[in-house]
């Protein structure tokens, strides 16, 4: 249960507030609140539920490994929950499967390493760095007219603020990009690597209607050593893992000091993971 933080997705569930009380039969309890984007899980009974769910042990297990669906749980009544709304949005707020991945390789092992990066508000600050850089430009190119702008005038129609809203939006995703690498938190244990990874969900069509700015969540990517392809070691504030599918900027470890780099190099040679050119 501690590993769901790994599969949570705040905007499926987007201003749901609950906490919910889960009964084990034959195992443990827990609570889970959720407040907005942000979530606490912890053992026993804690606070006023919103919602009470009771299930068997066995059922439970299948619902943390991803095998059994919530929803079904609830329909074939191997779940009772007090206040099914809550329930159904339980199982919408979370990818069990890769909670289960995650809890897989963490379980019955301490973490080898854990690097921590810079966080959210390092982030933050570059977007809002791309964004204004973009929507200086744009701004500072209207009086003279450009191909977006053709030429100023007093009144601005309702297409024009939104196509430079998610041009601004661009920036501050290009700027969230080059970031990224140094961000977060990477932890390895003997069975594989968890990334965690702040990063923005970017829904340009609803930018372009509302303006509103995307906002960050934490994701979670695990792999075991035996997908390691090889690492990338070419600049000198994080190391990049390379899978033998591919890249991704996600799958960065951040090396911001000199003691952290050697331990992740160390670890990746003892490990026999190769650099890759």
């Amino acid at each position: 249960m501690l590993a769901l933080s790994r599969g949570y997705h705040p905007e499926a569930v987007e201003g749901w507030k609950a906490v919910l009380h889960v009964v084990v039969t034959g195992g443990e309890d827990w609570t889970v609140k959720l407040w907005d984007s942000e979530l606490a899980v912890s053992k026993g009974k804690v606070g006023t539920p919103t919602c009470v769910v009771t299930t068997d042990l066995d059922t439970f297990a299948g619902i943390c490994s991803g095998e059994l669906p919530l929803g079904r749980a609830l329909e074939e009544s191997k779940v009772v929950a007090t206040n099914p709304k809550d329930a159904t949005k339980l199982g919408l707020a979370f990818d069990m499967k890769k909670v289960a991945r995650v809890a897989s390789i963490v379980a019955a092992s301490r973490a080898l390493l854990v690097v921590e990066g810079v966080g959210a508000r390092e982030i933050e600050r570059a977007r809002n760095i791309g964004c204004f850089f973009v929507i200086a430009v744009l701004v500072g190119t209207y009086f003279s007219g450009t191909y977006l702008f053709p030429s100023f005038a007093a009144r601005s129609s309702f297409f024009e603020w939104r196509i430079a809203i998610v041009l601004g939006m661009c920036g501050a995703y290009v700027a969230e990009r080059f970031v990224r690498p140094r961000a977060g938190r990477v932890e390895f244990y003997d069975r594989g690597i968890v990334f965690v990874k702040q990063r923005s969900r970017v829904s340009f069509l609803r930018v372009f209607l509302t303006g509103s700015e995307p906002k960050l969540i934490e994701d979670a990517i695990s792999l075991e050593w035996s997908e390691l392809q090889g690492f990338r070691d070419d600049s000198s504030e994080h190391v990049a893992l390379v899978k033998k599918d591919g890249e991704s900027s996600l799958l960065t470890v951040p090396t911001l000091n000199e003691k952290d780099r050697v331990a992740v190099l160390k670890l990746l040679d003892e490990r026999g993971v190769p650099r890759v050119e």
